[in-house]
């Protein structure tokens, strides 16, 4: 595999000469969940989101088109879920309901052309669609609607000659789409950026802006070669030989956005204080090609010692084609000619190794290394670079009239002018010719041991270093952050003067004046030493097989991060006081990023899950799961620069505090009858959230009235009901 981390290698089933089936039923409602806003919750004025309905409908049917020969698979699925938002209201109390509906449908085709070979052909298709993005700060009129259909679909090949000779050649292709869009065209979008709060037609939050219409894909193929050769050179081998080749793209593309929507007006505290624009219509086309070459020999001795040792070759290269764009309310048209990035030539080798110490298989210790290479991400790997791409421009806005309106001539729109502040979604990049590629070594250990019949205990270490990271320099701007802006902490109440006040000064950096325009905003991904990473990787689990009627899990597992400054919309040091459009890993480099966001936390999972067949054919099964808090860190929005105006910074290091221990335990009770040949009901009872804790999964972090107040908790202990009739 070219990336490390989880894969999931999923086998669809495929149709016989018999036909078979199964049709599903699940829901749940209102009246089979509980109440989990204890009396804290409610002095805080949070109110139970009320569960409106469950619904997940899916049906499935496999058999012949011609016997021994060609064969189907399919099936649909249909699920709906509609709650109320945690503490998401109208004026008048009404609650806002988050609306989730998936639809879904696959078709998977057999074909044995003889008993040597077999090819098949698969397509699958989901919309997942959602009216989202109401919040305490967030109003009904800025939510947001989208749809985002995805299809999957592949044709392979597979052969085998002999006993010892496996090949199989696949072409497969993943496409992404995404149609984001306002409920509220023409009224006018505005935020506060010290009460938080949004009014107006939904303009952007995180990725997903109005009028976006993404397209994004992967086209991969790929082919393998297994050769099994027993007795040679004192073992016996199993060679691998493959090759994979990627083709992707990132068509982002934006359109005129609806009323309302087309800019931001940015408040401070009711005060008219800047707006954002944006640069649509715009659709930016990005392109990356990969191509792996690997060789694997797994080794085995006498059955007791297994090398695995492998080495990758691999090729990269991303480019923007040339491209223009269309005139936009803030943007001229304008055409840009094709950008290329470094090319990487890359070498992944890999070895692992397995010894049965004692030789019955009950003791083994296994471990190994393994380089990955960091593959291209087009976005932001790219997107920062290609100019044609949608971007968000903060400039500061003089309201002269007091109509708290925008009219033409209160803002220098001019990108070199005084208004300038930030801009985002761009990076105003350029392509850096000593790039390095980032990569990252992995080492394991670990110990496994049958203590008794079916059942054995496991000991694991993973020692994960990232070296060549990525940081974004700005070329112009890149050692000027000499000037001090300081300011008090106003505590977490967000208002000087008053008894929670720490007496704490902070000290931020901006850049002169003379570095404001965006032609000295540019920049370029370097590698940067002082942001490599590491994890330390701890896990201790019990295994008990099924048997006797029941089986067991449990495992406790630590990681201990080492990441000297980590960015998103805390403390990104962008300096505009506009939300990050996407988070990536690449931080700007300058003296505000690394304030207070070092991350030197540990965190800790542990794990209990079994099962016990009851009498009557009745299985009982669970899952209990105990996770750490996430780390936590005050901030406070920072204001009185030039060039650098409004600042959000972390005011204590992160890890000052922690968002709660979780703690989830998931219950199942099932049932199964037989109707017959091959025909089967089963009846299921789901609890989830069976001790009905509502423990807070987020909540707010910037000073002011609502510090701490809770944007997501977990819901509250439900019952679902679902049968299966296999047929």
């Amino acid at each position: 595999m070219p990336r490390r981390g989880l894969f999931v290698d999923s086998v669809v089933k495929s149709g016989g000469n018999d036909f078979h089936g199964s049709v599903v039923l699940y829901g749940s409602g209102s009246g089979l969940e509980a109440n989990n806003i204890g009396s804290t919750l409610a002095a805080a004025g949070i109110r139970l989101p009320r569960l409106h309905k469950v619904q997940d409908f899916a049906g499935t049917l496999g058999g012949r088109i011609i016997r021994n020969k060609l064969w189907f698979f399919a099936g649909a699925r249909y699920q709906n879920v509609t709650r109320d938002m945690l503490d998401a209201f109208d004026p008048d109390g009404t609650p806002i309901a988050n609306v989730k509906e998936g639809t879904y449908h696959f078709e998977k085709i057999s074909y044995q052309l003889s008993p040597a070979h077999r090819f098949t052909g698969f397509y699958h298709v989901n919309n997942d669609i959602e009216l989202r993005n109401a919040s305490r700060f967030i109003p009904r009129e800025s939510m947001l609607d989208k749809d985002n259909p995805v299809w999957i679909a592949k044709g392979e090949w597979q052969t085998v000659r002999g006993s010892s000779l496996v090949a199989s050649a696949q072409l497969g292709q993943w496409d992404f789409n995404g149609d984001y869009r306002g409920i509220s065209p023409g009224r006018q979008s505005t935020r506060d950026i010290a009460t938080q709060f949004v009014t107006g037609n939904h303009f952007i939050q995180g990725a997903n802006a109005n009028g976006r219409r993404a397209d994004q894909g992967r086209r991969h193929t790929k082919g393998a070669l297994t050769w099994f050769r027993p007795g040679l050179l004192g073992g016996n081998h199993e060679f691998k030989v493959g090759v994979d080749h990627l083709f992707s793209w990132w068509d982002d593309g934006y359109r005129t956005p609806q009323p309302g929507a087309s800019y931001q007006l940015l408040f401070n505290n009711g005060v008219p204080f800047q707006i954002d624009t944006t640069n649509a219509p715009v659709t930016g086309q990005n392109r990356g090609r990969y191509l792996g070459v690997y060789a694997q020999d797994s080794w085995t001795f006498a059955r007791r010692l297994t090398l695995d040792v492998g080495l990758r070759i691999e090729r990269e290269e991303a480019y923007a084609p040339a491209q223009c764009r269309e005139a936009g309310p803030f943007a001229a048209a304008r055409c840009w000619d094709e950008i290329r990035l470094v090319t990487f030539n890359s070498l992944a080798p890999r070895a692992h190794a397995a010894f049965d110490r004692t030789g019955d298989g009950r003791t083994v210790l296994k471990g190994g290394y393994g380089r990955f290479n960091q593959l291209r991400e087009l976005n932001p790997d790219l997107t920062n670079i290609n100019q044609n791409v949608f971007s968000i421009t903060t400039w500061d806005w003089h309201d002269r009239n007091g109509n708290r309106q925008y009219d033409p001539g209160e803002v220098n729109l001019d990108p070199n002018g005084p208004d300038f502040r930030s801009i985002t979604g761009t990076a105003l990049g350029v392509v850096n010719p000593s790039e390095k590629q980032p990569k990252t070594d992995e080492f394991s250990l670990t110990f496994e041991r049958e203590v008794v019949s079916n059942t054995a205990v496991r000991v694991t270490g993973v020692y994960a270093r990232n070296f060549n990271a990525y940081a974004l320099a700005q070329t112009s701007r890149d050692g000027e952050y000499t000037i001090p802006i300081t300011n008090l902490d106003p505590g977490p109440d967000g208002r000087l003067g008053t008894a929670d006040d720490t007496g704490r000064s902070f000290t931020y950096f901006e850049y002169p004046a003379a570095l404001g325009g965006a032609a000295f905003a540019g920049t370029m991904f370097v590698n940067d030493s002082s942001q490599n990473t590491n994890y330390r990787t701890f896990e201790v689990a019990v295994m008990k097989r099924p048997a006797q009627g029941w089986q067991l899990g449990a495992s406790y597992t630590s990681t201990w991060a080492d990441v000297p400054i980590s960015c998103g919309t805390s403390g990104s040091g962008l300096g505009s006081g506009t939300p990050v459009v996407w988070a990536t890993s690449r931080c700007l480099r300058n003296p505000n990023v690394a304030f207070n966001t070092a991350d030197r936390t540990r965190e800790w999972q542990t794990k209990l899950s079994g099962a016990y067949n009851l009498p009557y054919g009745i299985l009982v099964s669970g899952n209990y799961d105990i996770r750490s808090g996430a780390p936590q860190a005050r901030q406070v929005v920072f204001t009185g620069g030039r060039t650098i105006r409004s600042i959000a910074l972390n005011v204590e290091p992160r890890g000052s505090f922690y968002l709660p221990t979780t703690h989830e335990l998931d219950v199942r009770a099932a049932k199964r009858v037989s109707l017959g040949p091959a025909r089967s009901l089963e009846v299921r009872f789901d609890v989830y959230n069976a001790l009905n804790t509502s423990t807070i999964r987020a909540w707010n972090l910037q000073s002011g009235a609502n510090y701490l107040r809770p944007s997501l908790i977990m819901f509250p202990r439900i019952l679902q009901i679902g049968a299966t009739l296999a047929f």
